[in-house]
């Protein structure tokens, strides 16, 4: 009988090992006489729960083991994204290209362009030079005159002396 006053038997835990020792290896209990510590006995060290692993859903899950993500669709995915990038980066690349010679044989007619300007200004301001004048009066006829004649519109009168012609052009 115990101290309830019933026949059952309690169930006691074995000694524990110790926490650094090898597994089957227990703690000896000190003497009564030996008392390495001073001051009052510390409560028994307990440790932290640890968590359960998780239960499996089905039976076939705990015969799979641990589930991983499948590997090839990722892999296919990385590829498939380094290629676009890729191909992205080749696009890209002959654009500019293209944009390249564009510019530059757009450059070079802006530079003909501009010669061609340069060229027609140049004959503009030779054309209005008094030489450039004077010839083309002569091709046409035209005579310098020595003295001048002046008219006076409101009554009509010339002033100055009549100038002969010393050349005639024509007939």
């Amino acid at each position: 009988m115990n101290a309830n006053g019933s026949d059952t038997k309690v169930a006691t835990r074995p000694p524990r090992s110790l926490p650094h020792a090898p597994p089957g290896v227990q703690r000896r209990a000190a003497p009564p006489g030996d008392q390495r510590r001073a001051g009052p006995p510390s409560a028994p060290r307990r440790r932290p729960p640890s968590p359960a692993p998780p239960a499996p859903q089905r039976a076939t899950d705990a015969a799979r083991g641990p589930r991983s993500a499948p590997r090839p669709p990722f892999v296919f995915l990385v590829v498939g994204l380094l290629s676009g990038g890729l191909v992205c980066l080749l696009l890209l690349n002959t654009v500019l290209a293209a944009g390249a010679f564009r510019m530059t044989s757009l450059e070079q007619a802006n530079a003909t362009l501009a010669r061609q300007q340069q060229v027609l200004q140049q004959q503009i301001l030779y054309a209005q030079s008094p030489a450039a004048i004077a010839k083309r009066a002569r091709k046409l006829g035209m005579v310098a005159v020595t003295e001048p004649q002046f008219l006076n519109v409101k009554s009509g009168r010339i002033y100055g002396r009549p100038a002969a012609l010393s050349r005639r052009t024509g007939n």
